[in-house]
C-alpha cells in the first residue's frame, strides 16, 4: 500500500486490490456423473446443453453401439425445462487406477 502527501496534513493511499478473490457465482443445479470426455473431478459451469457437448460429450460409441449417460439426458432435460446454470462434475470408474478408501482403528 503506498501512500502519497498531496499537502501537510493530506495524504492519498493507494489500496491494492489485486488479491482480491472473486465472489462466489450462484448455479442452478449440481450433476454428478460420468461422461464422455472432460476434466475429472473438477467441478466445471455450463450455461446451456451446447456448451455442456462441447466440453463434457454426449454420445459414447462402443464398437458398434452408442451409448448415452444418465449424466447428459439429466442435463438435457434440466436445460429444456428452463434452467440457466448448471455445475457439472465428471466421475471415473474404478479401473482407472484409482485405489479404495480404507480406515484404520485408531
Amino acid at each position: 500500500m503506498a501512500e502519497t502527501i498531496i499537502s501537510p496534513g493530506i495524504l492519498t493511499r493507494e489500496n491494492d486490490i489485486s488479491f482480491v478473490s472473486p465472489a462466489p457465482q450462484a448455479v442452478g443445479a449440481a450433476f454428478i456423473g460420468p461422461t464422455v470426455t472432460g476434466p475429472i473431478e473438477q467441478p466445471t459451469t455450463v450455461t446451456s446443453f451446447g456448451e455442456y457437448t462441447r466440453k463434457f460429450g454426449r454420445i459414447f460409441n462402443s464398437g458398434s453401439t452408442s451409448v448415452e449417460y444418465f449424466t447428459s439426458l439429466a442435463v438435457k432435460n434440466y436445460f429444456d425445462q428452463g434452467g440457466t446454470t448448471a455445475l457439472v462434475t465428471r466421475v471415473v470408474s474404478g479401473s482407472a487406477g484409482w485405489a479404495a478408501a480404507s480406515a484404520t482403528p485408531i
